[in-house]
């Protein structure tokens, strides 16, 4: 347990170039962070105290010990377990808070953990059933507001922390490609064909310029895609700040009913000739390419690999990042079975319903197994925003200018705490015929991102 304590310590502290200084002077209640133990009348050695609640110790892993609304403040923040107490002992501050198990509840998405049957029609637990949205806070990265106090703390007793730089410490354009083409396919063109007959309106001769060259089909939006992006990356004052990452469906299973799994339709073949064009422009570029796990995947995890390799030998490229389809990570401890296939990185993390930060933070955080409590080596990058969350009459329902405001708020929070920006704009969003504008909004959103 003491390599899980210090590591939520090292992650509220955020001070990585002093933390072998600080952190030896932080207790974690009676719990050791170092090689003795803490106790009540050991506190005055440390210049910063967290008392201990009872979390770990009682009815972990039952409904009964998640915390209540309306939850506790300390700061202007809210947590979970103690009290907002701050006492002062000589030259020791005590926090009566446990910001530690406060933070691992939302980093290992605990309260996911214990209400398994609390799922949509996808078997993702959604934002509107999270602590952070009825409690009013999922626009606030609140571990990262912990490491505010947990720095003040340190100051008034003499120990000099700084504070985090506020500016994005790394900008993730995403794209996931869930439609290669509109009319690329015999379904797509008998689609095409149907409809120009069900409406008059012609659809027919796209489909077959579509057809000769994809890179006329209204959903292959790729080439301005990069530009845009390519657009910011030049503006952005360190190398390697911005990254482009394009996330590509693989092979196609059924289920074991033998029952086609619907959800992963459109299925495309990574050796089209309009995949092949995708690929192509992306290694020009020099996007990231990264795999997009299959709905089905979730039903049967030993689909990864087969769809890693897949993606790998078309792709001729080491494949290390992940986000899986309709945002359907369906229990917290099913990040084990990409670590198993040597997957590092992770983007799936943000809830499809209200954008907002799913995880507590802004920052990038390595996987907790909230069952065995070890911290493992796969990084988990945290969501901010999807296109659909922000337009779906489902989800937020929100205007042009309404979801412009909202992501302004997200965005402002991550650069004031040093986070990463993770955006998810899927490509057929982008085509000239969508009646809701997102290619102005993603605009304004890279605007905004360059100029703060």
């Amino acid at each position: 347990m003491s390599k899980l304590y210090n590591y939520l310590l090292r992650f509220i502290l955020n001070c990585p170039e002093q933390e072998n200084e600080i952190l030896p002077k932080i207790a974690y209640g009676s719990t050791p962070l170092t090689n003795h133990s803490t106790h009540e009348e050991e506190f005055s050695n440390y210049a910063v105290v967290i008392r201990t609640s009872d979390f770990f110790t009682k009815n972990y892993g039952c409904k009964n010990s998640l915390p209540t609304l309306p939850l506790p403040i300390i700061e202007n923040t809210p947590f979970f377990y103690g009290t907002s107490q701050i006492e002062k002992r000589g030259n020791t501050i005590i926090i009566n808070a446990d910001l530690i198990a406060s933070a691992f509840v939302l980093l290992t998405r605990y309260e996911e953990w214990v209400q398994p049957d609390c799922r949509d029609e996808h078997g993702r637990f959604l934002a509107k059933h999270s602590i952070a949205y009825k409690g009013g806070f999922l626009h606030r990265p609140i571990i990262d507001e912990y490491g505010v106090l947990l720095r003040k703390c340190l100051r008034e007793v003499g120990i000099e922390v700084p504070e985090p730089q506020q500016q994005f410490s790394k900008i993730y354009l995403t794209h996931d490609v869930d439609f290669l083409t509109r009319y690329g396919s015999f379904r797509g063109f008998c689609g095409a064909v149907w409809r120009t007959l069900k409406s008059g309106k012609n659809e027919i001769t796209p489909a077959i310029k579509s057809l000769h060259n994809p890179q006329n089909d209204p959903f292959f939006t790729f080439p301005w895609i990069l530009r845009k992006n390519a657009e910011l990356a030049s503006r952005t004052s360190a190398t390697g700040k911005t990254e482009t990452l394009f996330f590509l469906k693989s092979k196609k299973y059924r289920l074991l009913s033998g029952v086609e799994a619907h959800h992963d339709r459109p299925f495309y073949s990574l050796t089209s000739k309009a995949a092949r064009q995708l690929i192509s422009l992306l290694k020009k570029s020099g996007a990231t390419i990264g795999l997009h796990t299959s709905y089905a995947s979730s039903e049967k995890p030993e689909f990864i690999a087969a769809e890693k390799q897949s993606l790998e030998k078309q792709c001729n490229t080491n494949i290390t990042c992940n986000r899986n389809h309709f945002l359907r990570s369906k229990n917290p401890t099913d990040m084990d079975f990409l670590l198993q296939n040597n997957i590092l990185h992770d983007f799936t993390l943000g809830y499809a319903d209200c954008a907002g930060f799913r995880l507590g933070t802004c920052r990038p955080v390595q996987y907790i197994n909230v069952e065995t409590k070890e911290v493992s080596d796969l990084i988990l990058h945290p969501l901010l925003v999807m296109d659909c969350t922000l337009s779906n009459k489902r989800y937020m329902n929100l205007n042009e200018n309404e979801a412009f405001d909202y992501t302004k708020l997200l965005i402002d929070a991550v650069k004031k705490y040093n986070g990463e920006i993770v955006l998810l704009w899927h490509n057929q969003v982008f085509s000239e015929t969508e009646k809701y504008n997102h290619r102005e909004l993603y605009c304004k959103i890279l605007e905004y991102i360059a100029a703060i």
